[in-house]
């Protein structure tokens, strides 16, 4: 997908020496737009993608153009990927999510099949929003059910939000005690601005997970104070040409 390229520069920031985006065994990691973090410290950006930090850790980061295929990590991008896991053929799902579930219909499915930026936009798909929503609630939150797919996928801690962004501060874990029966209403950016955008951190997106030394264009910057250091302006921008 051509556009790819130019819609996203991506940072993965991890705590330990980098040599995948995410652990060995993922298919697919989260990532953050660069755009989002550049200038911050690197503190502050590891608080805005949801992770925590600690005194005296080194951080590594690697930034990257993006070359490869990614779905923006709302629920529908969120959905794609969990498909993509389950239909291969090389590994074992034994308990699928989605898969011969009967979750989605035929319109969901075949809405599912659009890859096109504009179709990540909520409201293209804004009907569709709630139950897109309530399944990646389910996916993240269900204790009782042990799916196998959620092994493959980077970890939906509790700064995710299923419209496409960590948060830097989440008031209260999404799964518990009870989840919110409200979570998963939207109906449209300016209602929900009030609540959500204090809490913002950076737009999260699910790509493959690469090999670090194999991702064309990468910068991999250690960090030894973290608390001083600011994410670089290295001059990546997205083409506006096309």
């Amino acid at each position: 997908m051509d556009y790819i390229k130019d819609f996203i520069t991506g940072i993965s920031t991890i705590f330990n020496r980098l040599q995948n985006l995410g652990p060995a065994k993922q298919l697919f990691s989260f990532v953050s737009a660069y755009e989002d973090l550049r200038g911050y410290s690197v503190q502050e950006s590891v608080q805005m993608t949801g992770g925590k930090f600690r005194d005296g850790q080194h951080i590594s980061a690697v930034i990257f153009p993006l070359r490869t295929q990614l779905y923006p990590a709302n629920a529908r991008g969120l959905l794609q990927a969990i498909q993509q896991v389950e239909a291969r053929k090389d590994i074992a799902i034994d308990r699928p999510f989605l898969r011969g579930q009967n979750l989605l219909s035929k319109e969901e499915l075949k809405d599912l099949e659009d890859d096109r930026i504009p179709s990540y936009r909520v409201e293209n798909f804004l009907n569709k929003y709630q139950h897109y929503c309530e399944l990646a609630q389910k996916f993240r939150c269900d204790e009782k059910e042990s799916f196998s797919t959620r092994d493959y996928i980077g970890g939906l801690y509790p700064d995710w939000h299923p419209l496409g962004f960590s948060q830097r501060h989440p008031s209260k874990d999404p799964c518990k005690p009870q989840p919110d029966p409200n979570y998963c209403v939207f109906a449209d950016w300016n209602a929900a601005k009030a609540t959500l955008m204090p809490q913002f951190g950076s737009r999260a997106f699910v790509v493959r997970n690469l090999q670090v030394e194999r991702i064309p264009g990468r910068m991999l910057i250690d960090f030894e104070q973290p608390a001083h250091q600011l994410i670089p302006d290295i001059g990546l921008r997205a083409d506006s040409s096309k």
